[in-house]
């Protein structure tokens, strides 16, 4: 039968479309090449290809940015989670604990990640904000408290930052609002009353550009950089130089004498970094995590405190873990303090620090602290991984008992542009760009344009009409990175036209 003349026949375009998607894809490709008027009428109309999809796949969250790649590559989250699942905070739909980073089936391409104790957040490229996982008491912004094992998408909110902790979330809106919702047992929502919430209320008289939480307290930079703590202050966690029961905030409260470019929230302790890059600490250092010097009952401080890193170099970013801490210096070398009971700092044994001390043999882009464990993004985009390991949320493949680990070791397979903690899971966000397409990318292999090509692995196509695509990294000759998707032959290492 003459597929292509039947496809000419039908001059409505609506009747064309209708019967192409019924002939074998790789059969409308092949007439599309030959054919200038049936691939401008078919296999580059969009249409064609959103009833494609739908014939096979229930209809996307949102309306996609391109049908095409909807259909062709259908699993385009890139959002990966591993550890404790018991509340449904690693989103695949289930309740059951994995130990290697496995990918979120979403039809959501995301820009931001971030993890509480059992639930996690994602921003996804349009701002929409979506939840998942434990949600008794509402800090997954629903409304209802039941939880969630699959992406949810919170109503009616575009955010800009997110952040979650214990049992309580906070999002920076994209006109700078800040909302909270969750847990209020301390006031940890700034909302001037101690009644749990259950979807995001705005807290009033306030721009902010950076949220941060840790179990029940939290830290707002606004838009003066001016530092705004409220919530839990047992511990002297709110800087505002007091501390014991009864001494917490329920509304958001100055903290004097510091402006700050970076926020920081753990269990009961907190670090700032401020604008010239010194970090400040305050709130609990039974475990030497606030980098002092010292540590002990004794040693709390109620105002910030500044560490002196021993290198002298300033501060680019900083991070909380339940009773450790770490920071990412202006030379990117990395320093961790505190707790290390479990090998969460990263130092190769398990005996507590209270100053900070390097990481050797590391450079990083980015770390993130859980409850008991630790990653960190190199400058090779590579994540390496350390601390507690009993639930898999070390990524490594394995967990139990004397699985953890005390030094950096590598995720295989994986490359990263972001990275959250939760208490006993984690969230690894990597960077899908717009893909370039086959006849570029084979035009600069062609041309001698390419220095370096690295296949993502975990992003193998499995669509059974374009077996061997693979989408993979390219480096030009300027250096520049570039992504890209072709047919190539692992065999013969060998990139083919299609």
């Amino acid at each position: 039968m003459d597929f292509e003349r039947s496809l000419l026949n039908f001059k409505d375009i609506k009747q064309r479309l209708q019967y192409a998607a019924t002939l074998p894809e790789k059969l409308v490709l092949e007439i599309c090449s030959k054919n200038t008027e049936l691939n401008q009428t078919v296999c580059l109309n969009e249409d064609y290809w959103k009833i494609r999809y739908l014939k096979n796949n229930t209809a996307p969250t949102t309306e996609p940015k391109s049908w095409k790649e909807l259909h062709i590559f259908p699993d385009i989250s890139n959002v990966w989670s591993f550890g404790h699942n018991s509340r449904g905070q690693l989103g695949l739909g289930d309740n059951k604990k994995r130990n290697i980073p496995t990918k979120i089936q979403f039809d959501i391409k995301a820009k931001q990640i971030d993890c509480g104790e059992y639930h996690s957040m994602i921003i996804d490229i349009d701002s929409n904000v979506w939840s998942f996982g434990y949600n008794d008491i509402g800090p997954l912004g629903l409304g209802v408290g039941t939880d969630r094992n699959k992406p949810t998408q919170i109503p009616n909110i575009k955010a800009k930052q997110i952040a979650g902790s214990f049992h309580h979330s906070m999002i920076i809106d994209t006109n700078d609002n800040v909302w909270t919702f969750g847990n209020n047992d301390f006031g940890q929502l700034g909302l001037g009353d101690y009644n749990n919430i259950n979807k995001p209320t705005q807290i009033s008289e306030i721009k902010a550009k950076q949220i941060a939480c840790g179990e029940y307290h939290s830290i707002i930079i606004d838009t003066d950089s001016k530092a705004m703590s409220f919530g839990k202050n047992e511990d002297g966690q709110l800087g505002l130089g007091d501390n014991g029961e009864d001494t917490e905030r329920n509304k958001p409260t100055q903290i004097p004498n510091i402006k700050a470019k970076q926020i920081a929230c753990g269990e009961n302790h907190s670090m700032i970094i401020d604008m010239n890059g010194n970090v400040w600490s305050f709130g609990s250092n039974h475990y030497g995590q606030l980098g002092l010097g010292n540590n002990g009952q004794d040693a709390d401080r109620n105002k910030p405190t500044q560490i002196q890193i021993p290198s002298g170099i300033k501060a680019a970013q900083i991070v909380c873990g339940r009773n450790h801490s770490m920071i990412i210096d202006a030379n990117d070398d990395v320093w961790s303090f505190g707790d290390n009971g479990i090998g969460q700092l990263g130092l190769g044994d398990y005996n507590n620090i209270n100053k900070p001390t390097q990481i050797q043999n590391i450079k990083a882009k980015q770390i993130a602290c859980g409850d008991n464990h630790s990653m960190i993004i190199d400058m090779n985009d590579n994540v390496w991984s350390f601390g507690n390991n009993y639930f898999g949320q070390l990524g490594l493949g394995n967990n139990g008992e004397e699985t953890e680990r005390n030094k950096p070791t590598q995720i295989q397979n994986i490359k990263a542009t972001q990275i959250a903690c939760g208490r006993f899971h984690s969230l690894i966000l990597t960077n899908i760009q717009q893909l370039l397409p086959f006849d570029e990318i084979t035009n600069m292999f062609s041309q001698g344009q390419v220095t370096n090509f690295e296949i993502e692995h975990n992003l193998q196509i499995p669509h059974k009409a374009l077996q061997g695509i693979y989408v993979g990294t390219f480096t030009d000759k300027e250096g520049q990175k570039k992504y890209g998707y072709i047919r190539y032959n692992q065999e013969t290492n060998q990139i083919t036209k299609p």
